[in-house]
């Protein structure tokens, strides 16, 4: 029951801190933890996804979603007067341009399950997932951190996400999609 702001900045430490684990694991150096831990995260060039992208440990779609949400809590943090951040007024100022590039990025998990499901993914099912994200950024961007979480978790130990736990994953988001539905929520 926190606010959007502390969730965003909570949310962007534990992907962050999962990115520092993620390449000491990857080089077999955990010495390397504090070295990686002071990188910045969303510097493609020289940050954390810089060498998540350089050795092929994320997906595109995974590293958009961490830039994306890295930039979001950089914004964040560097002006006082955005403690009072929430998403309902985030969003309902957005550019089309600019709702477009949100829901592209945080809608990551969902198109990850829709993939998992083998479900075509046809303008009916694009709008409700666009409407997910704009809706309840929350839910995407739990849905995301826990998407990144089980790659990560899967990767270090030499497999990649078994789809039964991304079937999972869009079950557990569904219902909870369907308890913010509910008036009562």
């Amino acid at each position: 029951h926190e606010n959007d702001w502390s969730f965003v900045i909570k949310s962007h430490a534990f992907l962050e801190a999962a990115l520092t684990h993620l390449l000491a694991d990857h080089l077999g150096k955990e010495d390397l933890l504090p070295v990686f831990a002071y990188l910045e995260t969303s510097n493609v060039r020289t940050g954390k996804l810089a060498f998540v992208k350089a050795f092929d440990l994320l997906d595109k779609g995974a590293r958009r979603f961490i830039h994306t949400l890295s930039e979001l809590r950089n914004d964040l943090v560097h002006e006082v007067g955005n403690v009072g951040f929430n998403f309902a007024d985030y969003v309902s100022k957005l550019s089309d341009k600019e709702r477009k590039e949100f829901i592209g990025a945080f809608d990551y998990a969902f198109v990850e399950v829709v993939q998992a499901s083998q479900r075509p993914m046809d303008d009916r099912l694009r709008g409700t997932l666009d409407r997910i994200v704009l809706i309840a950024p929350r839910l995407a961007l739990v849905a995301g951190a826990a998407m990144i979480g089980l790659d990560i978790y899967f990767r270090n130990r030499g497999t990649e996400t078994p789809r039964r736990y991304v079937i999972l994953l869009g079950e557990m988001v569904i219902k909870e999609w369907e308890a913010l539905q509910d008036p009562a929520a």
